[in-house]
This record gives structure tokens, sequence and C-alpha cells, in this order.
């Protein structure tokens, strides 16, 4: 007589709970295609870098505390299972193996044993009731291996699923109805492990056997009515949408609105596992508990059930799987393949919770949003660079001019302007350090007023015609004022160059704009985070490249090149020059039009350069007051920051090169806080919370940095610059956030134009304090005075109101 093996396959666990061993587990179970699909070469240097290191430790913990001291709980009731059901078929002719996909003994070594003991037909069950592609298909890959090693058997049965089978239904809806006798709960969670939502919408059938599964079951289930059950989904994992309500968020929800009692059962596990006994039994009930619950139980699964492994034994294990028998139940009318909208389960009966699945869980972002959030990292990115090379030139740059500029000239005049200031205000006249840092406060007053003047233009402009004409137009003026820059043989081109560059760097505000057409209230801190990212990436190349450059390229010598205005800081001209045409050329290639047409406002051009005007944007409540906070931030943060390479120069004698490390070490920062915590934690803790915190902390960074100054100490400068890059980090991106929060979708444009105008006035005075300051007592003052008006913007932002998002 013919033999039939069954060959019964499980996940796995890891060896012990030790960190080692969990490590080991969790790099083979996330290296899986079929786990995460997306195994190029950017995801292993994350997976080995990042998430084994920080996750590993963590999940070691985690497995810990369902330790039996000897084996997991999923090893125990998986033997028991395969042993009972040996003894329940006492049938000399039929051999039954369990086996894991990541765990001994594996599938392959199993398959083997079932082909030495000269069996026919193997059949093969996962021991998942519902198909899925991550659990499903890595079974079908193990056994691949598994008939490569020992041969193919003559006849492979694979039962792909059993989520409507009446063994399965019925043991489970028996043990519910078990556990509701005794205490009826207010509300019945049947809690799903969670799916990416692209994966649905590609066509796997987990969700629409999710919604199967739980119909059937609830149509058994007594003790409780049905508006009472509700289907979620647990363990989600990376940033993409996954399946909602999530269990964890429905549990917080319930505990807010007064739900005392609950119970919880996982159908998508027929075996106890880490994730219910720890997440959802320890986890989910400590959350629930914390937020007003009282009364939380975890139904256990169906494990080793004598009744369950007798139905298991007669329907399932013992059936050809066309002959598995099967319950009907169809909650929703499932359309065909070419008629499937955004899922599987497009079509949705009116009750279902599912409907409209095509929507995005507020909270996440599209695919398309993402890619335009990416582009719009680039194009900052790139911007930014170019306009953070000339940074650690400033004091170079007034140098070069002092000496080769003739009495007469432009730069002289100016120069002689300056020294009648200081006459007024008895300075001595003698010191060049303070001239010139007076110089640099005045010029970037220039660059600063003129973003003042045009960034609410530009954002209105953009409300009006869209995002995209107004960003290529800007990039493309920005290029041509780096092109006058490398011929500016003469401080008066220079100066000309920075007036273009000054109209044209208001692209930051339509930049703003489009982000916040692409993001939700939920995702506005981190689209937001993004452009900070951008700024801080940008920080890091730009000013390390114009540094780098200047000190190693001298064009000017070069043949008669300086008789075309070729100067010893051309060649971080080029280079910004080059970088703004490619930026150009990628924006037009790449970036889509955000704003539809009938969102775009039919207003008119909104501008004005009296301050209190500024403050007073028509009746949205919160923005003129994150305006002004805003507004005394940068006054305080401009005056410090733009006399730091003046500072650097006189005290420590950095050149170029130096003061361009400096802004690698402060971009570094900026990213690492805004890639970090900001976009992570902004939404949750709240923008209003971040904010006073990195006011706190910039504090005691710019008293730090005056006392490099006079203690002449690399290393407090660094301690003082470190402390206000995270302290700023923290700030811009949360107030940008807010204002943005704080106005209607077809007002962002303006309103962020405002916002930047306001921020640009700032700047603008900022410098030019600074630079008096500096000039009329010493290089720590504008430190000093910056540390103590921060004080203000610290006090105000108690008082802002709440969002719609925190109401």
């Amino acid at each position: 007589m013919s033999k039939t093996g069954i060959l019964l396959i499980q996940l796995g666990s890891p060896a012990s709970p030790a960190v080692s061993d969990v490590k080991a587990y969790l790099s083979e179970f996330l290296a899986d295609p079929r786990v995460v699909d997306k195994q190029n070469f950017a995801w292993k240097i994350i997976l080995n870098c990042f998430i084994l290191p920080s996750r590993s430790p963590k999940s070691a913990e985690a497995y810990a505390k369902i330790w039996e001291g000897d084996t997991f709980p999923l090893f125990r009731n998986t033997e028991s299972f395969t042993a009972k059901l040996q003894k329940e078929i006492e049938d000399e002719n039929i051999h039954i193996e369990y086996s894991y996909i990541l765990s001994k003994p594996n599938v392959p070594e199993q398959y083997g044993k079932l082909m030495a003991a000269d069996c026919e037909t193997i059949r093969v069950i996962p021991l998942f009731p519902q198909y899925c592609e991550a659990t499903t298909l890595s079974c079908k890959d193990m056994l691949e291996k598994g008939i490569e090693k020992y041969g193919k058997c003559k006849n492979i049965e694979f039962v792909e699923d059993f989520h409507n089978s009446p063994s399965y239904i019925n043991n489970v809806a028996r043990l519910i109805n078990e556990d509701l006798a005794t205490n009826p709960p207010e509300k019945l969670l049947f809690s799903f492990h969670g799916y990416p939502i692209r994966r649905v919408r590609g066509g796997d059938p987990y969700f629409d056997q999710c919604i199967e599964t739980g119909h059937l079951i609830a149509d058994q289930v007594t003790g409780i009515d049905k508006e009472n059950i509700l289907l979620t989904f647990q363990s989600k994992f990376g940033r993409e949408p996954w399946l909602t309500p999530g269990t964890e968020e429905t549990l917080i929800e319930l505990a807010h609105k007064g739900v005392k009692n609950v119970a919880v059962t996982c159908p998508a596990f027929v075996v106890d596992n880490l994730e219910t006994l720890e997440e959802v039994g320890i986890g989910l009930e400590e959350i629930f508990l914390e937020h007003g619950g009282e009364s939380f139980r975890l139904i256990p699964c169906l494990n080793d059930d004598d009744q369950w492994v007798k139905s298991f034994g007669e329907e399932i294990a013992f059936q050809e799987p066309e002959k598995i028998p099967r319950l009907e139940h169809s909650p929703c009318e499932f359309p065909k393949a070419e008629e499937q909208g955004c899922c599987y389960a497009a079509t949705q009966c009116d009750t279902c919770p599912y409907k409209g699945l095509d929507k995005y869980p507020d909270g996440e972002l599209s695919p398309k949003d993402r890619s335009v959030l990416k582009t719009m990292f680039l194009t900052l990115f790139v911007d930014l660079i170019g306009f953070s090379i000339i940074f650690p030139l400033f004091p170079g740059i007034l140098e070069y001019y002092n000496e080769i500029e003739v009495e007469g000239s432009f730069f002289r005049n100016l120069m002689g302007t300056i020294d009648q200031v200081k006459v007024f205000f008895g300075v001595n006249t003698d010191n060049t350090h303070a001239t010139m840092a007076l110089f640099g406060g005045a010029l970037i007053f220039i660059y600063s007023f003129l973003q003042f003047l045009m960034a609410p233009v530009f954002g209105a402009l953009s409300d009006k015609i869209g995002r995209r004409p107004i960003l290529l137009f800007s990039i493309f003026g920005i290029a041509f004022s780096y092109l006058l820059w490398f011929f500016s043989g003469s401080f008066f081109l220079l100066l000309i160059s920075r007036l273009v560059s000054g109209l044209m760097g208001s692209n930051i505000t339509t930049a703003t704009a489009a982000v916040a057409d692409t993001t939700s209230e939920k995702t506005r801190s981190k689209g937001m985070a993004i452009i900070g990212i951008a700024f801080g990436l940008g920080f890091i190349l730009g000013p390390a490249i114009g540094g780098l450059s200047a000190w190693a390229i001298d064009l000017s010598t070069i043949s008669n090149w300086s008789d075309y205005g070729i100067n010893p800081f051309s060649a971080p001209a080029a280079i910004a020059f080059v970088l703004s045409m490619a930026n150009f050329i990628f924006v037009y290639k790449k970036f889509p039009e955000t704003l539809p047409p009938e969102k775009r406002g039919k207003g008119k051009v909104y501008r004005t350069i009296n301050p209190i005007k500024l403050f007073k944007v028509e009746n949205y409540p919160g923005v003129s007051a994150v305006i002004f906070t805003n507004f005394i931030f940068l006054i305080a943060f401009g005056a410090a920051e733009n006399m730091l390479t003046f500072l650097t120069l006189e005290r420590l004698g950095y050149g170029p090169a130096k003061n361009g490390l400096l802004f690698v070490f402060i971009g570094f920062v900026l990213s690492m806080v805004q890639g970090g915590y900001v976009r992570r934690k902004a939404a949750s803790v709240g923008e209003a919370v971040v904010t006073k915190k990195g006011l706190a902390i910039l504090i005691p960074g710019l008293t730090l940095v005056a006392l490099a100054g006079y203690w002449q100490s690399a290393f407090v400068l660094y301690l003082g610059l470190f402390l206000m890059a995270v302290g700023s980090a923290m700030v811009i991106p949360c107030l940008t956030a807010l204002v943005s929060l704080y106005t209607p979708a077809e007002e962002q444009g303006r309103v962020l134009g405002v916002f930047r105008s306001a921020g640009a006035l700032a700047r603008t005075l900022g410098p030019i304090l600074g630079g008096i300051l500096y000039c009329i007592f010493d290089y720590a003052s504008p430190f000093y005075a910056a540390a103590a008006i921060t004080i203000i913007p610290l006090l105000m932002i108690k008082s802002l109101p709440k969002t719609s998002k925190d109401k």
C-alpha cells in the first residue's frame, strides 16, 4: 500500500532569547524576499547597519517574556499538535512531520525525511489559515529547496489555505464562546496580522480572506452583539501604509470612549507565538490599561486543543486539497480582476469598515506623494549646496576685495561709510575684523531684505499659476546669479549677483507650499522635516565644497583669466552654477505640479513691507502668533550665525577650509536630528513641544560659542555648535509645520510666503544687529544677545492655540 506523508510548516522562533540567536533569526527572516519584497542593496545596508543592531536587543527582551525555560510556546504546541495528530490517525502508512521555515527542523530536512520513508504522496500544509505571499510563498520556496536536494515526490499536494474550513472556523468560534461565557466583554477584537496595502493592491488575497474569516467566525459567536465585534490589524513594520484600523490605535480609541472591558483573539494564527503572547497579550494590555481600560484578556489560539486536532485531521490533513470542506460566506461582492479599482476587495458592502481602501490611512503617504517629496528633497538638497557654498567664504571674499579695490570704487565708498558709522559709535576704525563683520552683516542684510520682499510674491504667484513654473523660474535665476559671481572681478558685480540670488532665493516658499500640498495634517511635520533634512545635508556638502574648492583651486592664476573677472573664489561659483543648472533640468523632467487647477487661488498678489501686517494674517488662529515667534527667534539666531565665521577667523584663525568643516559638522547634526527625532516624533509629541525643547537647547549653545572665543577653544566651540544645531533643527521645521497646520489648503502658498517673508525680515535685521554688536563691543556680544533674546520666543510658544490635529 502506498505511503502518504504530511508535512506541516510553521514559521519558527529563535533558538533562545539570547540576543545573538534573535539577531540570527531576524536576519534570516527580514532577508526573505517574500517577507520584505524590496531586497535591494540599500535595504541590506539598512538591515545590517541599523535594524538588526537596534531591533535585536529589544526583540530578545520580548522573547524572554515568553521563554519557558527550555523552549518557546510555538515549538511546544507545534510538536504536541503533531504528536496528537499522528496518534489520532493510527495508520502506519501515513507519516506526519512538523517543520519550520526559519528554525530546526527546517522544511527541506523534513521533506527529505518523508522521501526517505518512501512516501509516494506528500501533502504540504502551511499552518497559516489565510493565504499570504509573505508566508505561503515562503513555504513553497522552502519546499522547492527540498525538492532540489532530495528529488521530486511522485505526487505533491499543497494546501494553500483553510481560512473558511469548518474545522478551523468552528473551533475558533468554540474557544471564543467558552471564554465569553465566563466574562462577556464590551468589545471583541479579531486582530489579524498586518500587511502592506501595496501588496493587497497587487492581488494578494490575504485581506479578502481575513474579512471572510472574520465574518464566518462572527456568525457563530454568541454572548456579544455583532456590532461590538471589530476587525483590526497588528504588527505594522516599516513606513509604508498597512491595513487598518490598527489594533493598538483601536484599543486606545475604545479606552478614551469609556470602554472598560475588551477581549482580543488572533485568527491569523493557529499556535500562540511572540505576537499573540507578548505583543498583544502583554504589550497591548498595558496600553489599553494605561489609557483608561480596566479589563483586557487574550483568547488563546487553537494550539494543541484536542477537538481542533481531531477536526483538522478529518477535514484538512487527511483530505486532498480540493476536497477540503469550505463554508460559503461572502461579506463583499468581489469584482473580476479587470474591474479592480485599488485592491482585490475594491467593492465592499456599505457597512464594511474597509470601504474606501483606495484612500491611504491618514498619517501615511501614498507612493505618488512619496515620489513628490523625494523629488522635492533632491531639488532643495542641490539648491542648498549652491546656496551654502559661499558661507565659509565671506570673510575671505571681503578681505580679497579690500586688497584689490582702488580708491573711488564702489567698495571703497562703502568702506568709508562704515568707518563713519564706527566713528559715530566711538569704535576704533583700525579694527579690521570688526569692520569686516559689519560689512558682512550689511551684505547679508541686502540678500535677506530681497527675500523678505519676494517671498510672499512667489508664494502667492505659485497659488495662482502653480508651483512648477515658479520653481523653474527661480532656479534658473539662481543659476544666473552664480554665473555673475563667477565673473565678479569687482565687488560691484558680486553685489549684483547677490541681489539676483536674493530675489530668486525665495523659491523655498514655493517648495514649502509644494510639500504642504502633498502632506496631510498628520504628515505635515514629516514633510517639513524633509526640507530640514535637505537643508542639513546641503549644509554638509555646500560649505565643504566652497571652503575646499576655494582653498585648492584658484582659477584667476590661469593665463589671463583674471582679465575677464575670474577671481580666487570663482571655482566655488562655477560649481554652484553647474549644480543649479542640473537642478533646473531635474525639476523640469521630474517635478509634477502639486497644486491642481481647482485649488489655485484667484486673489491678488500679497506683499507688504509693513512689519505689523506681517503678523496679522486673516483670521486663522495661531498663524500670527507662530509668525511672530519665528520672527523673534530668527532675529536672535541670525545675529549669531552670521557672525560665526568672523569670530572663528579673529579668535581661532580659521580660513575658508576650516570654516567649511564647521558647516559640515553643523549640517550633519541638523540632518541627523531632523531626519531622526523630528521626522519620527514631532507629530506624536507635538510640534509646539518640540519647538520649546529646541529653544531651551539653543540658549546654552549660543553661550558656549561666545565662551569659545574668549578661551580660544575648538572643543568648546564645537560643543556650542552641536547644541545650536540640535536646537535649530528642532525649532525651524516645527514652526513651519505649525503655521501650515493653522492654514487652509488653498492659502498655503500665500501664508507660507508671508511666514517666509517675515523670516527673511528677521534674517535681515539679525545680521545687522549682529554686525553692530560685533563692531561696537566684541566678537562674543552677538551670541550673548542671541541667548538672551531666545528666552522671548520660548515664553511665547506656550500661548499657541491647539491645531485641529491636536483637537
